[in-house]
């Protein structure tokens, strides 16, 4: 249909939610479909399964990837020492893009240590900003608490007033292909 850009799975609500669920060979059919549709997939899962994320991205080099919460619904798997690694992996690989938002769900006690190593690892050519409002204002956390929190964070990486209008619009207006 005009106008889709693509699709996405929430890999916690669903029977086969194992960390290497990704690499089912029925899902990885699902994604060969969508990138020959010239569509892109958004991963949206537990910490868990992020080791098993450039395993199948590898598999699709002209798609286009989004990591949902930075691969951080939970803490299941989720401590630095372990994420950490996993992102890393994931933004060596060109057509990935870290989408930041849902902090209430990362069940961390500084996400700032998060951003901060996704910023790194990304850069900010590929990283945006997400809006989770709904689930925060249900969470009790402020609307602008996120974006506060990576704004800080690309202020500690140095951004220049170009590189925040990069994570904060001209990002999200390229990945998806937007008028902006």
């Amino acid at each position: 249909p005009r106008g889709l850009k693509g699709a996405r799975h929430v890999f916690m609500a669903t029977e086969n939610n194992a960390p290497d669920a990704c690499l089912d060979p029925v899902f990885l059919e699902g994604l060969d479909a969508l990138g020959k549709a010239g569509l892109l997939w958004e991963f949206c899962c537990n910490p868990s399964m992020a080791p098993s994320l450039p395993i199948c991205i590898s598999k699709f080099p002209h798609m286009t990837f989004i990591i949902d919460h930075l691969a951080h619904n939970g803490n299941d798997g989720g401590e630095m020492e372990h994420w950490g690694p996993a992102i890393d992996a994931i933004a060596k690989l060109p057509n990935v893009f870290a989408k930041m938002g849902a902090t209430e769900e990362w069940g961390v006690h500084n996400p700032g240590d998060y951003m901060d190593r996704a910023i790194a690892a990304f850069g900010f050519d590929r990283v945006l900003y997400e809006s989770n409002w709904f689930v925060s204002e249900a969470s009790g956390d402020a609307y602008d608490k996120t974006a506060t929190l990576l704004h800080e964070a690309c202020l500690r990486a140095g951004a220049t007033e170009a590189d925040l209008r990069k994570v904060f619009h001209n990002n999200a207006c390229r990945v998806y292909s937007l008028d902006c």
